[in-house]
Order: C-alpha cells, then structure tokens, then sequence
C-alpha cells in the first residue's frame, strides 16, 4: 500500500510522458518485427510459396545494403528539410504499408496455389509460385532494410531529451518494454498462425508498426509542445552547428566524411558493429539453414523461430529489469564492450566441438547473442551515443546502422550464399561455418578491445 501511494504521488512530467510514448513505439515495433520476420521466413524458405534453396536467404540478405543506402538518402533529405519527427512518421507508416499490400497479394497468390494445386494446371501454378516468391524476396528485402532505421530513430528521440544520468537509470526499463512485448508476440506466433495463418500474420505486424507511428508521433507531440524536442544547430547538449544550407550543398558522402572526422568515436563504433555483425550473420544463417534441415514442416518451422525469439527477448527482459539496472551503478559501461565477445567466443567454441544435436546448439548459440545484443550490448552503444551530439545521434548512428549493420550482414550474406552453393548446406558441410563463426569472434574481440581504448582516451581528453 505504501509503495502504491507513493508511485501515485510521483509527478509525470511532459518528459516522462513522452518518454513513455517513445517507449511504447519501440515496443509495438518490436511485437510487428517478431510477427513480420516469423511470417516472412516461414515463407520465404518454404518450397510451395518460396526458395528451395538456402542460398536464397542468403543472396536475398546480401540484397538489402542497396535498398538500406536508398533509405538512408532519403531519410537525410528528408530529416534535412522536415525534421525528425516527421521522417520517424513517413518511414514507419511507409513499412506498415508493405506489410500490409504484402499480406494481400501474398493471401490472393496462396489461394490459387491452393485451387491449382487440386486441379493440374501446371504452367498457372508456376506463375503464381514465381509472383509469391517475387513478393516475398521484395518483402524481406525492405523488412530487414527499414528495421534499423526505424529503430535507430526511436533511440536517438530517448538520447536527445535526456541526460546521460537519466538514461542510464531508464534505458534498461525502456528496452526491457520492449523485450515484453517481443515476447508475448514470439508465443503468439504459434497460435495465430494455426488461427490466420502465415499471411494472416502479415496483417497483425502491419497493424503493430501502425500503433508505434502513433505512439512515437504523441511522444514527439509532448516533446514539441513543451519545448524539449530534439533538434540540429547547436543546442544545449552540445548538437552540430552545421547549417541547412550547407547540409544541403555538400553531397551525403561528404557529409558523412566531415562527421566522422569531428566525432572518431564513430569510426570505432562502425568497425565493432561492424564485426559484430558479420558474427551475426554467421550465426543467423547457421539457424535457419539448420531449421530447415531438421524442421520440414512450414508452420513447425515459424514456431521454432518464434520459440527461440520468446526465449531471447524473456531473458532479455529479465536482464533489462533486474540485472542492468543495478550494473550500471558499478559497471563502467564501456567495459561490456569486451564482455559481450568474450562469451561470444566460448558459445561458438562449443558449437564447433558440437557437444550436442546440431539445432539445439545453433539455437543456443543465437539465444546467447541475441539476448546480448538486446541488452548489454544495446544498453552500451545507447549510452554512449547520449554523450554525442545531434547530427551523431540522428545522422551518424543511422549511417553506422545501415553500412555496419546491413553491410556486414550483406557482405557476410553473400559469402555465405557462395559458399552454400560451393559445397552444399548438409549437416557435414554447415560444420565447418562454426570455425568461420570463431574467427569472427576472435575479430569482434580486437575490435570491442580497441573501442574501449578508445573510449578511454576519449574521457582522459574531455578531463584534461
């Protein structure tokens, strides 16, 4: 009782309010994410309406980088000229849009698989197979390529209308909201699916990525009425002095030249994700080729993927509410930098020593990294991009999403999707991706090592 009334007493500032609101767009994207990339996958390697063959996922992955640059270009031109508010409303009304359009041309394409399945048109049901997978490549092509910068924008929102002391104590929760929600739509993957099925699917991430445009438009509503929305030209937490005319007369390239010679620490940012992200595509592809293999059944196949995702985003949560805000009281957070591929390094050492069935360790392996990634990792680099200013945090960061993320997974992708074609994806063969799977995380080891010197020597200037 006494704690009730003294959460009832707590003043919601606008602030609080609008932390809120943002808090609640990362965790409605988050539950459509879970939904779209269930869905997607499932179909996309199902061999009635997608690719027979695992080096599709692979060169489709390789595919995204192009698309995440045309993304990225366009969501400079436009945060140049309208702002960050209504760049975060246009992109992420603009996914929910594909998601949806997808769903039914993907509901209308299933229904004459279906019918010319019972009769023997064969030449009509090729065609109608070749539109799906058409469809499906396009989709998850622009899923994978409009994720980071749609969560990217959330987070540099939270890191400009706070201080570094205030997200240290709220991003764990904020992330952990998120986790929640990823979770329990992770479990509903199943069920839905035998309810609506797999494109049915596609509607419900339509409709969560519409519900977090709304959500993110009220926090930036709170924001701006307010007084305290983030913004460019040199403000009190030390943004860019860079002017709209010269962003506009310098092209995107020289832009991200000059940007990343004012502030190094994202050139040693770039190379840790970087790293971390040819891991992760090692890692990912690993899953899904060993799905496929063990797992023959479509809808088995999406709820083993949607199993794995609850069981990282629970433990994810888990850490995000009890464990990272009480570290961050005693642990400096440039040093998780080194923890994360540290343990990396023993989890993929063990999935080459295969101490057990091959899917359960790849499962674990994934489970291990993603549930990192979504909270000591992401806690970190959140963290630190608070202490940078605003074209880091709105420009910079997306730059280092798209060419770190989507090109270390596309690059990786398309070695992958060689390699696959080079010596098959049996049992056999995905064993030796595990010692691909070591060296990059002997990699991502040096490379976490030297953005924490870098970190370091970056404090011992700002004292001096």
């Amino acid at each position: 009782m006494a704690v009730w009334k003294s959460i009832r007493h707590v003043e919601v500032t606008p602030k609080i309010k609008s932390v809120i609101g943002m808090a609640l767009a990362i965790a409605f994207h988050f539950a459509g994410y879970e939904f779209a990339r269930s869905s997607i996958l499932a179909m996309f390697t199902s061999k009635r309406t997608g690719f027979s063959s695992p080096s599709a996922l692979s060169f489709a992955t390789g595919c995204v980088a192009p698309f995440a640059f045309a993304l990225l270009w366009l969501y400079t031109r436009i945060l140049d000229t309208s702002g960050p508010r209504k760049v975060l409303r246009y992109s992420t009304l603009l996914s929910s849009a594909i998601l949806f359009v997808g769903g039914l041309i993907l509901s209308t394409i299933n229904t004459y698989l279906e019918d010319d399945g019972e009769s023997s048109s064969i030449t009509s049901t090729t065609i109608y197979h070749q539109i799906s997978k058409g469809t499906l490549w396009i989709m998850f092509v622009l899923q994978n390529a409009f994720v980071q910068i749609l969560y990217t924008q959330h987070w540099s929102f939270l890191g400009s209308i706070q201080t570094s002391e205030e997200a240290a104590v709220r991003f764990a929760p904020i992330a952990g909201v998120g986790s929640i929600f990823s979770t329990i739509a992770a479990c509903l993957v199943s069920p839905l699916v035998e309810r609506i099925g797999l494109t049915g699917l596609l509607y419900c991430a339509a409709l969560g990525i519409g519900i977090s445009a709304v959500c993110a438009d009220w926090a930036y509503n709170f924001s701006e009425k307010h007084g305290f929305e983030p913004k460019g030209g040199g403000d009190a937490k030390g943004n860019s002095k860079t002017s709209p005319s010269t962003v506009h007369s310098e092209s995107f390239i020289s832009r991200a030249r000059i940007l990343f010679r004012r502030v190094p620490i994202l050139g040693a940012i770039c190379v840790e994700e970087l790293s971390y992200h040819g891991l992760s595509s090692v890692v990912n592809f690993l899953f899904m080729a060993q799905a496929k293999l063990s797992i023959l059944d479509d809808k088995s196949r999406a709820s083993w993927t949607g199993y794995s995702y609850a069981i990282i985003n629970g433990a994810s949560g888990m850490m995000q509410f009890l464990v990272l805000p009480l570290a961050v009281k005693y642990i400096d957070p440039k040093h998780i930098f080194m923890i994360n591929p540290a343990v990396m390094l023993v989890c993929t050492i063990l999935l080459l020593g295969q101490i057990a069935s091959p899917i359960y360790m790849t499962t674990a392996t994934l489970v291990v990294l993603k549930t990192m990634e979504y909270s000591l990792r992401g806690l970190a680099h959140e963290l630190l991009y608070v202490t940078l200013d605003y074209e880091s945090r709105f420009v910079g960061k997306e730059i280092i999403g798209v060419v770190a993320n989507r090109i270390g997974k596309s690059g990786m992708a398309v070695l992958l999707s060689l390699l696959t074609m080079t010596f098959g994806s049996n049992d056999d063969n995905l064993h030796y991706l595990a010692f691909v799977a070591v060296t990059f995380s002997c990699v991502w080891l040096a490379y976490s090592i030297r953005l924490y010197r870098n970190l370091g020597e970056s404090e011992k200037d700002k004292q001096d």
